[in-house]
């Protein structure tokens, strides 16, 4: 009966350390996934960022872009304004030179 109790207390011990040692490895396993999800959520979050900053960077050329035509506009709208003006300094000199 000692010996059957010893044995059963041997069992139960080497049972207890495999069962241990499984833990051990989960834990791990948990600790190295949790690392992982944490580096590709960091991750994520980069590229996140870069898409934003991509986004402003595009809008802000896009914005710059808009303002180079809007003054590109106002130049020749400018030109005109002053080649109309030429024309009817020259439209009302044309009578007088032709009178001499």
């Amino acid at each position: 009966r000692r010996q059957a109790e010893e044995r059963l207390q041997e069992v139960l011990a080497e049972a207890l350390c495999e069962r241990a040692e499984r833990l051990e490895e989960e834990m791990r396993a948990q600790k190295e996934l949790l690392a992982l999800q944490a580096q590709a959520k960091l991750k994520d979050r980069f590229h996140s960022f870069e898409r934003a900053t991509w986004k402003f960077q595009m809008e802000d050329e896009l914005v710059a872009q808009q303002n180079d035509k809007d003054r590109m506009r106002r130049q020749v709208r400018g030109h005109r304004l002053s080649q109309r003006s030429l024309m009817k300094e020259v439209g009302a000199l044309l009578p007088r030179l032709r009178g001499l």
